[in-house]
């Protein structure tokens, strides 16, 4: 007579996710990498995977103001920072329970979140303070300050120019493994000669530019953009007027579609009205044209023009749809709607979306039938038209979560829209 024993529990390989100081170095581990740092003043990293044991030196994505860490790879290092951790706060709202889960989750991220700001308490105040409205590349900054003597100063004067040199490898001629070296040598020199360096012009102007962007601004395909808008000498007089170079200017100076649509009066109107943010918009306006089978060669000389032509290019658009597009049904949408969260299923439904947001709502109606996107109406706690798409991870996601004119949302809204998706998974 044989019995059968239960089969134990195999282990599953890697490591075992979490946050950890151990010998005065602080240990993150994902379930295939573990990256160890050491804090101020000797700032450096090194990581390995569970399949290959050998150490090798790297720069971290670290959030030191919100205790948030990992590591950056290759083929992601050149792009904006995105938050890292979970995609939204846990919050408690009215009518949707915290899962035992979700609870669990929210104290181990808070928890890991206090562990890692714990080991950064040592940092100086005045280096914390100027590093943290930066929203990539902090750790590149704080290992500058920390070894090259005079970098405070530059962070704190110039925040876009010290964010060039403090990754000098990205825009010299020159291996990163000696980027402090370089970093150390230019930091002596005058201000222009460091913008030489680094590839931009070799002129007061360029110095002045740079000194006009605010450090939450700063990444580097924009500043690769603006040292090759700098070579034009009418653009970087056009530049060196501007009272400032803030997010509603960088938006446009920053792509090189969207600034061969703008006017210097344009740039000088966005400088001094930062609520303006035409991004999303000046997209839209091109897909439009593109749609409409327009060239789209006209330049925008004033915020006015823009949303006139931007309103005219709608409405001709929803005219269209209507007239083109034969009613059909969608399919079933793939998170269940609510009260307030309500799926657009057919092209009807699409089409008075867009009138009433006054967006191009109606120009995904090939891409909802194709399951790539799907669209919803959103009426609490305020209305707004939401976009989910899939993820890496299959998960469904925000995409857009826009008011009417494509105005972002409030927190609030934000934060509601993404419980309610994380409860429907």
């Amino acid at each position: 007579m044989s019995i059968d024993l239960p089969a134990s529990k195999e282990k599953k390989p890697g490591f075992r996710p979490g946050v950890c100081v151990k010998n005065g170095k602080l240990y993150a581990f994902s379930q295939v990498r573990v990256i160890v740092v050491r804090g101020w003043p000797e700032i450096s990293a090194w990581t390995r995977t569970w399949r290959r044991p050998g150490w090798s030196r790297l720069r971290p994505k670290i959030d030191f103001r919100e205790g948030l860490i990992e590591s950056v790879r290759s083929p992601h290092r050149f792009w904006p920072h995105l938050r890292m951790g979970p995609p939204f706060e846990i919050e408690e709202h009215p009518g949707h329970a915290i899962t035992i889960d979700q609870k669990k989750l929210r104290e181990s991220f808070v928890g890991e979140q206090r562990t890692v700001l714990n080991y950064f308490a040592n940092v100086p105040p005045k280096v914390g303070d100027a590093i943290a409205p930066f929203c990539s590349r902090q750790w590149h900054l704080h290992a500058m300050a920390s070894r090259c003597a005079g970098a405070l100063d530059l962070i704190m004067s110039n925040p876009a120019l010290a964010f060039c040199l403090a990754s000098c490898w990205v825009f010299a001629d020159s291996p990163s493994r000696y980027a402090m070296h370089l970093a150390r040598r230019l930091i002596r020199s005058r201000r222009r000669k460091i913008c030489a360096a680094l590839g931009f012009p070799e002129i007061e102007s360029s110095y002045s530019v740079l000194s006009k962007i605010p450090a939450p601004e700063c990444c580097i395909p924009r500043l690769w953009t603006i040292r090759d808008v700098l070579k034009d000498p009418e653009w970087r007089k056009t530049l060196s007027h501007l009272p400032s170079l803030n997010m509603a200017v960088m938006q446009f100076v920053g792509n090189r579609l969207m600034l061969r649509r703008a006017t210097p009066r344009l740039l000088h109107e966005l400088s001094e009205n930062p609520h303006y943010c035409l991004g999303t918009e000046m997209c839209a306006v091109m897909k439009l044209q593109k749609k409409l089978g327009e060239p789209g060669n006209e330049r925008f000389h004033s915020t006015k023009q823009f949303f006139r032509l931007h309103e005219e290019l709608l409405e001709r658009s929803h005219r269209l749809d209507k007239s083109q597009v034969a009613y059909r049904d969608f399919p079933e949408p793939p998170i269940p709607g609510s009260e307030n969260v309500v799926p657009l299923k057919n092209t009807d439904q699409l089409y008075d979306e867009g009138q009433d947001q006054n967006n191009c709502a109606m120009s995904y109606a090939d891409d909802i039938a194709g399951g790539g996107i799907y669209l919803y109406r959103v009426l609490q706690p305020e209305r707004a038209t939401l976009s989910i798409v899939p993820g890496e991870n299959g998960r469904w996601q925000i995409g857009q979560l826009l008011r009417a004119h494509n105005k972002p949302v409030s927190d609030s809204t934000y934060q509601g829209v993404a419980q309610w998706l994380s409860n429907a998974h």
